[in-house]
């Protein structure tokens, strides 16, 4: 949450920054930019410099101080971990003879790419990714601050459009609608590169099992697992619907 707010503080000030250098462009189209007009400095630059130049003021807190200082302890490696009201495991651990799988989550991206070689315009898409947890790391940043970060290799299908034409193609989304019922299914044959996002944080993921469809595999059903806590979110939200005290 307090990381979030500092990004989209980011997010403005880059945005500001582009428009001014468009900006400056359109009256100097030859001329070199200024310094102040210079690239941006990536997040971790912005954000200790700020830190810095803020210091005292409302928006640098406990947990901001302790993040400019940096880590307190290396990380640590974990095999499972319960996080959020959901157990996470490692699919190395899950096949040590467990009796449930829980190394199969599944996270939503957005993604930006030209239209085409000759429309330069970006386009905006959502990709649902599903995969395995290879690793499970926690950081600590003084005393206040602990993140936890999965290591995960995720799935990449390949779609049969038209069997009897062998057309075949490599969409984007991963996870794919199966029918009107809304289920999704993936493809458990196909693995996205290990150099290609493999790393995302535990709030960013939802848990999920994998059922194998029965005469066509490798596909798999992609069904969610609720958080153990999930049904405090419930059980808070219609106390406030209802006006009771919480």
């Amino acid at each position: 949450m307090h990381l979030r707010r500092w990004r989209e503080a980011f997010d403005t000030a880059t945005d500001l920054h582009i428009e001014a250098r468009r900006r400056w462009r359109v009256l100097n189209p030859r001329a070199r930019f200024p310094n102040e007009l210079q690239a941006m400095e990536d997040f971790d630059t912005w954000l200790f410099c700020s830190i810095d130049e803020q210091m005292g003021s409302p928006m640098v807190d406990e947990y901001a101080i302790a993040i400019r200082q940096g880590l307190s302890s290396d990380p640590t490696c974990y095999k499972h971990m319960t996080i959020n009201g959901s157990h996470y495991r490692t699919r190395s651990y899950d096949d040590t003879k467990r009796r449930t799988t829980d190394c199969i989550v599944t996270a939503t991206f957005s993604h930006e790419s030209v239209a085409s070689i000759t429309d330069p315009n970006l386009v905006g898409d959502v990709l649902s990714y599903v995969g395995y947890i290879t690793n499970i790391i926690s950081f600590t940043y003084g005393h206040l601050v602990e993140f936890n970060l999965l290591r995960v290799q995720w799935y990449r299908p390949m779609v049969v459009e038209d069997l009897s034409r062998g057309i075949r193609n490599l969409p984007h989304n991963a996870v794919r609608s199966r029918d009107e019922s809304g289920f999704a299914v993936v493809s458990v044959g196909v693995l996205v590169s290990v150099y290609e996002e493999p790393f995302i944080m535990v709030d960013q993921v939802s848990q999920a099992i994998l059922v194998p469809i029965e005469g066509e595999a490798p596909w798999c059903l992609v069904l969610l697992v609720e958080s153990k806590f999930s049904y405090l979110a419930d059980l808070l939200d219609t106390q406030a619907e209802l006006g009771l005290e919480i």
